[in-house]
């Protein structure tokens, strides 16, 4: 029993540490021009100074949230999305970490970690139920795939 699990702790080691070798470059990099924009510029609310207006916030926005999502290159729809939880996540991330890009990179690459660990066991307990003992590279190669799958980069 002890064997088995050291070994999926070493292969978990192997894919985080991988991980690692590759995101750790993206804690010095500044701030896009795309996506992490929004969070610089304040564009859909503005980031909280003092506690206070962390609630004056919920309370201004709340489940009003809502935004106009589209991709003008490949389609003419359009939706509207109401997200009151990234509301909330998004406006403690800002009032903690500020505009700082190093800190707002490094919270993600955690996050990133504790989503590949969690897949990594997941794929683990589904090889492990199929009973197929030969396949216990399996859950590495496949968690690695998930892991540095370009959508992430």
């Amino acid at each position: 029993m002890f064997k088995k699990d050291k070994f999926n702790i070493v292969n978990l080691l192997i894919c985080l540490t991988v991980i690692l070798l590759l995101f750790i470059p993206t804690l010095s990099r500044p701030w896009l021009i795309y996506d992490e924009r929004v969070i610089f510029d304040n564009s859909f609310f503005p980031s909280p100074v003092s506690f206070s207006e962390i609630f004056e916030t919920f309370k201004e926005f709340g489940l009003n949230f809502n935004f106009l999502s589209s991709n003008a290159i490949y389609s003419s729809n359009s939706v509207i999305r109401s997200s009151p939880l990234s509301l909330i996540l998004n406006t403690l991330v800002n009032f903690f970490l500020k505009k700082n890009q190093f800190c707002y990179h490094l919270l993600i690459l955690i996050l990133h970690i504790i989503n590949t660990s969690l897949v990594y066991f997941i794929i683990k307990i589904l090889t492990d139920i199929s009973g197929n003992n030969s396949v216990k590279l399996l859950p590495v190669l496949l968690t690695l795939i998930w892991a540095i799958h370009p959508i992430y980069i």
